[in-house]
C-alpha cells in the first residue's frame, strides 16, 4: 500500500506491505509497519522524572477485514 500518513498534523508519505487473503466474508489484509514518533514531531514521552522512558519506534500492526 501506498499513501500518506498523518500523525499529530503531520504528514509523511509510507509505503506499507501487507499480507492479502480471501476469506469467506471478503478479503483480509495483515501487516505491521514500523515509525519514529520523531519523524512526525513527537518526544517520547518520560515519566517518574524521566526514570521511565519509551523509544522512539514504534510499530503498528493492522487487520483488516473488507467484506463484499
Amino acid at each position: 500500500l501506498h499513501g500518506t500518513l498523518s500523525i499529530a498534523g503531520v504528514e509523511k508519505p509510507v509505503t506499507v506491505q501487507g499480507l492479502i487473503e480471501p476469506v469467506p466474508e471478503g478479503t483480509r489484509v495483515q501487516g505491521r509497519h514500523e515509525l519514529l514518533m520523531s519523524d512526525f514531531g513527537i518526544k517520547p514521552p518520560k515519566m517518574f522524572l524521566g526514570t521511565l522512558k519509551v523509544r522512539d519506534r514504534v510499530v503498528i500492526y493492522f487487520d483488516i477485514l473488507c467484506g463484499d
